[in-house]
Formats: C-alpha cells, structure tokens, sequence
C-alpha cells in the first residue's frame, strides 16, 4: 500500500494507471483495506485483483467468453477421467490421494508453461500415465467449452502477447 501510494503521490501517477496483483481473495481485501487507509478518504484508489481476476477481465475484454470450470465440476471431471484410467480404490471410486495427484500433475504442467504451445511440448515430455492423465483433462474441458483457472492465467499472456487487448496500467505491483 505504501509503494502505490509513493507512486501516485510522489511520482504524480495516476491511481488508474496502477495495478496491484495479489494471490487470494482475503489478501485481495487485506490490500484494498490497506489502500483505503494509506490513501485520503476522497481520493481515487488503485486496481486491486487476484491473479485470476485480472486473467478473466483481461480474457473478456479480448472477446473470449468461455465459462470457468467451477470446483465442483473439476472434482467431477476428474473423477470420471481416474475411474477411467482405473486410479480408484477399493471402493471403485477415486481417493482423495488420487484426485490430489491429478490436480498436482494437471497444474503443474501448466503453472511451469509460458504459452499454450509450449503447454503441448511440455505434456509430451510426461511419462505416459501422466500424459494420459492430462491429455483426457485437457479433451474434456475442450469438449465441455470451458477453461480452468490455470488456462485464464495461459490465455490472458496470449491475449497481451498478441495485442488483443491493452490493459492500459502504466505500474503493476505484485504481492508476494
């Protein structure tokens, strides 16, 4: 809060060309809170978001309206895609420890990526299950027309990286 507000005060920005990123909602409302406070009563704040948040408003100012793969979905995505692939336990039905471990592959090929190409090279790397895994997830969110929140995050560098939208913030503060 202290860095945005240095920025506007001393160095004469603009609050609206400002954008500060954050992880979380709670630290999202934490960071707000503490704009509100370091900034007087009446005056104009910065942007504060989530990573996610600013992904999706970047992604809709670029035309792209798919929905996002809301959690319970996923879970059910993913359980179809385990019992499948014949990751269950005695119950015939897949464990917290597998549905884990899908999560952990799935997100881990795309928090690691740059680009939605470089996602594809990367998952023909995967040793085989793993690949199937991802591949199955990948097909069946295509099949349902919707993303999940590590492809906001994938589509919205593509976005800005081929100049379908300018979000127009001359500072972005990144929270830790």
């Amino acid at each position: 809060a202290l860095r945005a507000r240095a920025l506007v005060y001393d160095h004469r920005l603009q609050p609206s060309a400002l954008l500060v990123l954050t992880f979380s909602a709670r630290s999202r409302a934490d960071l707000a809170a503490k704009l509100g406070r370091a900034f007087p009563p009446s005056a104009a704040l910065p942007r504060v978001a989530t990573y996610h948040a600013q992904a999706l408003a970047i992604l809709r100012a670029a035309g792209c309206q798919l929905p996002v793969l809301e959690a319970a979905d996923a879970y059910r995505l993913l359980g179809d895609i385990l019992i499948t692939l014949g990751v269950v336990g005695e119950s015939g039905k897949p464990t917290p420890g597998s549905f884990r471990y899908a999560q952990r592959v799935i997100s881990t090929q795309k928090s690691r990526t740059a680009s939605l190409e470089e996602l594809d090279r990367r998952a023909a790397k995967l040793p085989a299950s793993e690949r199937r895994l991802f591949t199955m997830y990948q097909q069946a969110l295509r099949a349902e027309g919707r993303i999940d929140f590590d492809d906001m995050i994938l589509m919205a560098i593509a976005a800005l990286d081929d100049k379908y939208v300018h979000v127009g913030y001359a500072h972005v503060l990144l929270d830790e």
